[in-house]
């Protein structure tokens, strides 16, 4: 007997999702692996705010592929790739490094050392790798990173935020913000404030004073 032909194949197969389809990416309220009593939403939503944001993935001193990024709770994390163990096996560490932000930036200072800058509003917070760090577990001898430091931006009348924030590394570190001013309702422009990074501190902005009018 020869078997009917098929007409309709999403008779037979599922329509598959493709990866922008897939519940698995990009919405919200999904269940989490293990909660077996919750079902997963017929129509999943669209989250409003991406989990983690402004992601920036850079190679370390070792050449390990690290990851910075703004989490959920609006402060900087780092995923890296730990020191190796003596049985050879690579442990990873996920740890926040407890520095508030809107916008994150990732450069390296004299000595090739990371340096991780967190700007929050007008506030410019910033932790440097220690050079002789090997791991972040706890009871590690020399800690990853340094105690938080500030460095302060130049006074600036209608100085609301910082909008984006830039290193370079060329002839040693250097950081540059875009600053955004309001001097009168209706007239607003972008300022520039950089900074000549220097290894052992203190660092702060300057600037041109100079305001250029934003256009829409």
């Amino acid at each position: 007997m020869i078997p009917e032909k098929v007409t309709n194949m999403a008779s037979v197969h599922p329509p598959m999702l493709s990866r922008r389809e897939s519940p698995l990416q990009e919405f919200a309220g999904v269940t989490p692996v293990g909660r077996a009593s919750q079902e997963l939403p017929e129509q999943p939503q669209r989250s409003s705010d991406p989990v983690f944001r402004q992601t920036i993935v850079v190679r370390d001193r070792q050449g390990r592929e690290e990851a910075f990024t703004i989490g959920p709770d609006g402060n900087v994390w780092c995923f890296f790739p730990d020191a190796v163990d003596v049985e050879g096996y690579a442990d990873y560490s996920f740890e926040s490094l407890g520095m508030p932000a809107d916008h994150l930036t990732v450069g390296r200072d004299a000595f090739g050392c990371l340096v991780v800058i967190a700007v929050k509003g007008l506030r410019v917070r910033y932790r440097v790798e220690n050079e002789t760090a090997e791991s972040a577990k706890p009871g590690s001898q020399v800690p990853r990173w340094s105690a938080i430091g500030h460095a302060p931006l130049p006074e600036m009348t209608g100085a609301v935020s910082v909008k984006r924030v830039y290193t370079q590394n060329d002839c040693g570190l250097r950081v540059a913000a875009l600053i955004d001013v309001q001097d009168s309702p209706g007239q607003g422009g972008v300022a520039l404030a950089y900074c000549q990074w220097k290894v052992n501190g203190p660092n702060a902005f300057r600037t041109t004073a100079r305001v250029v009018p934003q256009y829409a």
